[in-house]
């Protein structure tokens, strides 16, 4: 890199490092550290939630997705897109009774909902699904660093020759565990607004040099030379296929009241409205933004070509060939504006992470039970070894774990554990039948199917049946199944049935007629 590369870098590491340090005055309560006290408005809620949807690790895995498969992965964002936006951005499906519900944590309503059991169960389902999720993000960031920087492969420390990907994973994992610990959620938020601009003049860079450098039809004629009608067709043969599209969106759908990352957000709005404006807002730009970086892999391809050199393998190849390729079209200053836009992107994806699995694993694992509550300073405390603890959990993971399929088939088939959260959020807000042994029944199949393909694939290493998504699916619709006969044998679950929805309509109203009063309150002073 130039000089004014490392200047542009160092700079804004350090101001993100200050601000992160800085927000360590408002953490007075465990609701300033998990939900920002509920105080959080429509513009900073659109920031962080539309960061929080795209890290280093999301740069990564577009990036593979394009290389390998040309544009058709934009339809699917499409269709996953045409069903998020009207739901969520404008109906508020779910996402406002959730707020009305006033809870930090999903299985914190799961308890209200079901049983304390049930909270428990979601709890070990959401943080070990959302830990293995998260566990690969630092490795193949780093990886993707090393091939960005055009760093050796293997470095010399203290006497001992390692790979140079371990010891930049552990300088991520520890800053972003420390931005984790000083600030929470008050550090995520904050973050994530900073992110969202930075990473937002990146992308702008970066593609405007690549349809300068690139062109729009060498992309083309490449993706159809190379890749064949599969790069624009994901029906095509070869392609993702029916049952990859039905997983894909069916998660997407599910995704806003799943995601601990996402609802601990929702938690913190103000009001159940802001949920809706944060998803319509948030929705758009997510998927904007994922197209523009899995673009990024397809002109990689055109200006690099398919075939790995001489001695590097081509999976590696295929994962890694952008952070090259932008290394090769970037002008001074944009190279260190790029790095430094991906490192924000990483360490507000990790805090936000960390933050989230820390607060189930205290709130819903720990904390149901003890006999007692801990203390404020002891619960806020706990939480934050519990954050280091998922740290040093990374790293190791890090070193002795690499997928052996796509790193977006490994993520979401491990997401695909912690959806079982979603299905019974949603159930349990609009059925009154939803009961706590479909909820049972959700978190083993979401839990039992994904761990089995995981385990005999990349433990055991045997030729499983099922590809990834294929097993994703199947604990969805088993635990769809299981919920809708519990339901209709049993009306066990009508005497925890509350209506949410009047209850979000409510506080709305109240909020509105607050927010006039105090409207006309100031016109009177200024008249």
């Amino acid at each position: 890199m130039y000089l004014v590369d490392w200047f542009v870098l160092v700079v804004l590491l350090l101001a993100l490092l200050g601000v992160g340090w800085w927000c360590r005055r408002y953490m007075r309560s465990v609701a300033d550290f998990v939900v920002v006290n509920r105080k959080m408005r429509k513009y900073l809620g659109l920031s962080t939630w539309s960061a929080e949807g795209v890290g280093l690790i999301t740069v990564v895995y577009m990036a593979e997705q394009g290389f390998r498969e040309g544009l058709a992965y934009v339809w699917l964002t499409l269709a996953n897109m045409l069903l998020y936006v009207p739901l969520f951005g404008i109906l508020g499906f779910g996402i406002r009774r959730y707020r009305a519900t006033r809870v930090q944590t999903i299985p914190q309503f799961h308890e209200m909902r079901y049983s304390r059991g049930v909270r428990v169960c979601v709890g070990v389902a959401l943080a070990v699904g959302g830990i293995l999720n998260m566990a690969v993000f630092p490795i193949l960031s780093s990886r993707f660093l090393v091939a960005l920087l055009d760093l050796p492969t293997n470095v010399n420390l203290v006497g001992y020759t390692c790979d140079t990907a371990y010891p930049i994973m552990a300088v991520l994992i520890a800053i972003s565990l420390a931005l984790a610990v000083s600030g929470g959620m008050v550090s995520v938020i904050i973050t994530d607004y900073l992110q969202s601009i930075i990473l937002s003049f990146s992308i702008f860079f970066i593609t405007a040099l690549i349809f300068l450098k690139v062109g729009l039809s060498r992309i083309t004629d490449t993706m159809q030379q190379v890749i064949g009608e599969r790069a624009f067709n994901p029906l095509a043969e070869g392609g993702y296929g029916v049952s990859w599209i039905v997983f894909f969106v069916l998660s997407g759908v599910l995704a806003p009241l799943t995601f601990p990352p996402s609802t601990t957000k929702l938690s913190s709005a103000d009001k159940p409205d802001t949920t809706r404006h944060m998803a319509l807002l948030a929705g758009l730009f997510q998927s904007g933004r994922g197209i523009i970086v899995l673009l990024w892999g397809v002109a990689a391809l055109a200006m690099l070509g398919a075939t790995a050199p001489t001695g590097v393998d081509s999976d590696q190849y295929a994962r890694y060939a952008t952070a090259t390729f932008i290394r090769e079209i970037s002008l001074p200053g944009t190279l260190g504006l790029c790095i430094t836009g991906l490192l924000f992107a990483y360490f507000t994806t990790g805090n936000s992470y960390s933050v989230s699995w820390a607060a189930i694993v205290v709130n819903d694992i720990v904390q149901p039970l003890r006999s007692k509550p801990l203390e404020a300073k002891s619960h806020i405390w706990l939480m934050r070894w519990v954050i280091v603890a998922i740290g040093c959990f990374l790293f190791f993971w890090g070193i002795v774990f690499d997928p052996k399929e796509s790193i977006l088939s490994y993520i979401y088939l491990t997401g695909a554990i912690f959806t079982a959260a979603g299905v019974i959020t949603f159930v349990g807000l609009y059925w009154r039948r939803a009961n706590a042994m479909g909820a049972y029944l959700t978190v083993l199949f979401c839990m039992l199917v994904p761990l089995t393909d995981i385990v005999c694939k990349n433990i055991l290493k045997i030729n499983y049946p099922l590809e990834s998504h294929q097993s994703g699916l199947i604990a969805l619709l088993l635990s769809f199944v299981a919920f809708l006969v519990c339901g209709m044998l049993s009306r066990s679950g009508e005497r925890k049935w509350v209506d949410y929805g009047a209850l979000a309509r409510r506080e709305d109203a109240l909020a509105r007629e607050q927010s006039a009063s105090a409207k006309s309150i100031a016109l009177e002073v200024s008249a």
